[in-house]
Order: structure tokens, then sequence, then C-alpha cells
């Protein structure tokens, strides 16, 4: 099981075990809301998790008070905490996870769960996974957890293989966070630490790693291509505007160090004719977000659909003068792409004028309530169908 890094926590000797499959920075707050609902519930006793490196990580860092123990390689403690038979067994993958040893193949057949869930955190995979043919090798999938209705609608489309009441929305980890958030407090205190005035507009590009849109016959440089469509657009927009204009640039944690340092060669941090370009890979990802008036994203990331959530309009790169125009083809029927477009917060970026009329338009949106508890929900859901 190569690249995967194994972490247990035991609440109790009996009572329902789950496994997790971590694949994506995503899966860190979703993973601390499940360890703190299966231990305030009492009735389970273990979680299992196969984590990736980078999830591993971030766990450390981010999360040590849930004292999860780590393994490294494969003997007899590893051996141990994934012995089975597992009640549930939950897939929250990565964008581009194409692993054999995914739960999405070996969570009934070798892990013995009885039933199987898929979280979808974004509206799609950025995946071949679901190809019809890896698909025929899939354990039974018995339920698809999303975020909303929107992204039900999509999942629905798209999955007509899955019994559409299996596609259930329930919310998310990340959007149960946006109930405790002061946004105006959290905006202006990451404005501040960006050196940011609360007058400029600012745009958070969002990177995301090239590799995982070569499986759609993109160019490895698809995300530099959208970063020089997306700081043209906004060039644009500065002209004449009645205040300056930020990009923040993040280079994705996953990306290779060449297209981190084409990345950050782009980005001139001083201003020209009202506009600057703030770029570091030591930008923190959470002030870069609060202090965005607009984020700028590929459409598998979960900032897509989740921005509108903080009042954000999402800005989804379909660039027909680039590769990201063939991926989103890819990925989203012309059904699909309709119901996503006529989203109020989100964009479909085609020109680079988009984003230009995205910046001119001012449109400020409010942010959307949301119920919470998409865990609690998801393990009662699990526990009664």
């Amino acid at each position: 099981m190569e690249d995967i890094v194994i972490l247990y926590k035991e609440f109790k000797q009996t009572g329902i075990k789950i496994l997790l499959e971590a694949g994506e920075p995503a899966a860190v707050l979703f993973l601390r809301s499940l360890a703190e609902a299966m231990e305030k519930d009492g009735g389970y006793s273990s979680l299992c998790v196969l984590a990736t490196p980078l999830v591993a990580e971030l766990l450390a860092k981010q999360a040590p008070d849930l004292h999860l123990a780590q393994y490294g390689s494969a003997g007899t403690s590893e051996q141990e905490a994934l012995r089975g038979p597992f009640e549930f067994a939950i897939a929250h993958m990565g964008p581009s996870n194409e692993s054999p040893h995914s739960l999405l193949y070996t969570g009934k057949r070798l892990y013995g769960a009885k039933k199987l869930a898929y979280i979808a955190t974004g509206f799609k995979a950025m995946s071949s996974t679901f190809a019809d043919a890896k698909r025929a090798n899939f354990d039974t999938l018995d339920l698809v957890m999303v975020t909303d209705e929107l992204c039900a609608e999509v999942y629905r489309a798209d999955f007509k293989w899955m019994d559409p009441d299996k596609i259930v929305p329930i919310g998310s980890a990340m959007l149960d966070a946006l109930r405790s958030e002061d946004h105006a407090a959290l905006r202006a205190a990451g404005r501040q630490k960006l050196g940011i005035s609360e007058t400029e507009r600012v745009v958070f590009f969002s990177a995301f790693p090239g590799h995982d849109c070569v499986p759609f016959g993109a160019k490895e440089s698809i995300c530099v291509d959208a970063l020089g469509a997306t700081i043209a657009g906004v060039k644009q927009a500065a002209k004449g505007a009645r205040s300056d204009i930020a990009v923040l640039v993040r280079p994705h944690p996953r990306a290779t160090k060449e297209e981190t340092a084409k990345l950050l060669a782009m980005c001139n941090t001083g201003i020209q004719n009202g506009l600057r370009v703030i770029a570091s890979p030591d930008i923190a990802y959470d002030e870069s977000l609060h202090a965005a008036d607009l984020i700028a994203c590929i459409a598998t990331s979960t900032l897509s659909n989740q921005s509108r959530y903080r009042g954000q309009e999402a800005l989804v790169f379909a660039f027909e003068d680039n590769d990201c125009g063939k991926v989103f083809d890819a990925l989203f029927t012309g059904h699909e792409a309709n119901l996503i477009g006529a989203t109020e917060g989100i964009r479909i970026v085609r020109k680079e004028d988009d984003i230009t009329a995205a910046l001119k338009d001012g449109k400020k949106l409010k942010p959307i309530p949301t119920e919470g508890d998409s865990v609690k929900r998801l393990l009662e859901y699990l526990l009664t169908e």
C-alpha cells in the first residue's frame, strides 16, 4: 500500500468501526468532525484512516489534539488497525485519486465494510476513476454524499448508473465551519495580514496541480496558462477602475517545483496601473480566502460551489484559449454546465473578458446560511438506510 499513511484512533473496545480514505486536504476538517462525532456518540469503537502523506502531514500540524496513532509501514500494529469488518467505509478522495487501493475498490471485498459511501466535496472529481471501465471494478457504492442540492443535481445527471435517491445532499464540514465565522472580522484580519486595504478589490487565484488535468488531454502548464488569462482579464478591469485590484496567488501544495516556479515568475509584486499580484507559497490559505471578493478556480475545486456560501463569486475556469475549456467540457455535459452557470454566485469563465466583466460588475453577494451538523447527518443516514 504505497504512499499511504495509516492513522488510527480507538474510542472503546466494542462498537461500530469506520474506515476512512482521506485523499485530499479538505478531508482534514471532515476527519476532525467525524472523530468528534464518533467520540461524542459513544457507540463507536474505532476510526482507521488511510491518508495520503500530505493529509497526514496536515493532520499532524492542524489536529494534534486528535491524538491519532500513525503507522508508516505494514506490520502487526497496522494489520490490527485494518482488521475488519468495518461497519462503514467512507471514501473522501483526492481530485486525482487513481489508486487501486482506493476504498471504492476495496472497502467491502477487502475490509468487509457493510456500507460504502463516497464524499463529494465539489461538483466532480478531477479523475477518470468513475469511467465505465474502472467503475466496473468498484465495490457496490451505497451512497454519494454531496454538499447541496445543486451538487446533487449535477451528480444525478452524471451518475446515471446509480439510484438517484442514493445521491444525498448533507452539507459539508467546510460549510459547517462557516456557521461560526464572523465574515467581516475575518475579512478585515486577512487583509490586514496581507497588507491589503479595505477599498481594494481582491481576486484569489486558487491554484491547482496541472498534472491532475493531463488525463483529459490538457498540458501540464494548464494552471500557469489559467493564471496568465486571469491576470490579463484583471489588467483590463484595472484600467480606469475607481479602486486598485489585487490578485492573490498561492501555488498548490501538490504542484511540482517547476510549476510553482513558473507561477511565481509570472507575478510582479509591484503595483502597475492599479493592479498588483501578491504571490508566495507561504501565503496562508485561509487568510487569502477570507480577504477575497472573488475566487478564481477550476470547476472541481470545492471553492467553485462553496465560495457563494461565504458571499464570494466563483470564477470557474473554462477558457476557450487554453486547456481549461477542454477539461471543463470533458467533465460537464451542456445540461450540467447550464445547471452550474445559472446559479447565482457562480460564473463560468470562457474568455478573459469574463474576468473583466465580473470585476466591473462589482456585485456583492450575501452569505448563504448553512444548516450545520453535516457529519452527524451522514452517520444517521448510514445507520438508518
